[in-house]
């Protein structure tokens, strides 16, 4: 985020098809969500939100390229057990509200979304992040879900270029189902 806002890193001379903002729990690590200062909280929710719009703006400049944004995976472990629904601005409740400040966003630009929430928990929270990986590399999650998150990607970039497969199917005499398949079965 910090360089592309800062301008270290231009847009203007790029033109990328397809732009990716992956947000991640290191993304909101500084926003120290258990002091239960829920002003903070907020104002740093606030602040967040409002340099991914200024992303999204500079990125919109560019013409023809889809922007995708993610939301946040939810986190693997609660460092308070079942207490932790207790403590007010709890990490959990701050990815709800970042998520949906996110969504919201999708909404209003008519952008992308690539739901790591989602696809985190079909995945498995457990297997999402190699820590040794992030702290080496600053590689978000582990190699095995990177290869899932990557497949999906390419299906969403393939479909917002409209590369789709539809097929329709039409049984208007009953010779499939009421009639040969039905009286001998599929076999």
């Amino acid at each position: 985020f910090n360089n592309i806002l800062s301008n270290e890193i231009s847009l203007s001379n790029k033109n990328p098809n397809v732009f990716l903002v992956y947000c991640g729990h290191d993304d909101i690590i500084k926003f120290s969500s258990f002091d239960n200062q829920s002003n903070y909280v907020n104002s740093s929710i606030n602040i967040f939100i409002r340099n991914l719009k200024k992303i999204i703006d500079k990125v919109i400049q560019i013409k023809n390229s889809k922007i995708f944004i993610s939301n946040f995976s939810n986190f693997s472990n609660s460092e308070y057990g079942n207490y932790t629904s207790f403590i007010k601005n709890n990490k959990f409740q701050l990815i709800e509200k970042l998520n949906y400040q996110i969504k919201k966003l999708i909404n209003k630009y008519k952008i992308y979304l690539i739901d790591n929430w989602y696809i985190s928990n079909q995945y498995g929270l457990k297997n999402l992040e190699e820590v040794e990986m992030f702290y080496i590399a600053r590689i978000p999650f582990s190699m095995s879900f990177a290869d899932n998150y990557y497949f999906v990607f390419s299906n969403l970039v393939s479909i917002s270029f409209g590369n789709t497969k539809k097929v329709l199917i039409l049984d208007l005499d009953n010779t499939l189902w009421g009639g040969i398949l039905g009286d001998d079965g599929y076999n």
